[in-house]
């Protein structure tokens, strides 16, 4: 093996946790979202960012239900490529969302919105792991 070559054998089973993980990720925000005290919250923000309230809770289902069929996608690998697409496009807006209209949420303890940085690396890793298999 030249020094050029990657030995992609401890991949392997690393390439099932990270879908997972990040199916899991999907699949539990979008169930917060729409059954758990979040939903509630997510109605606030949603005013708060001036969406009319005739909007908000269409739009708060709508996005939700969006999460749980991504997680759903990618827990079973159904066109990864295209559904890891949408999810980083899906970060990338939320965090520009924030960043306009909740800019001091940056400094929330536990860094909720600078995660998505890092989870939209974690997504497209994935994505080229399981296009080269």
């Amino acid at each position: 093996m030249s020094n050029k070559q990657i030995n992609t054998a401890p991949l392997f089973f690393l390439r099932y946790g990270l879908r997972l993980s990040i199916a899991f990720l999907w699949i539990f925000t979008g169930a917060i979202c729409l059954f758990g005290t979040a939903h509630a919250q997510s109605l606030v923000l949603l005013q708060q960012m001036g969406v009319p309230v005739t909007w908000q809770a269409p739009l708060e289902y709508a996005t939700s239900a969006l999460d749980l069929l991504l997680g759903v996608a990618t827990l079973i690998n159904y066109r990864l490529q295209a559904v890891g697409a949408v999810q980083c496009v899906l970060m990338l807006a939320y965090l520009i969302l924030i960043s306009i209209y909740f800019p001091a949420d940056w400094l929330q303890p536990f860094g909720s919105v600078s995660k998505n940085i890092p989870l939209m690396f974690a997504t497209l890793v994935m994505m080229a792991l399981e296009r080269s298999r």
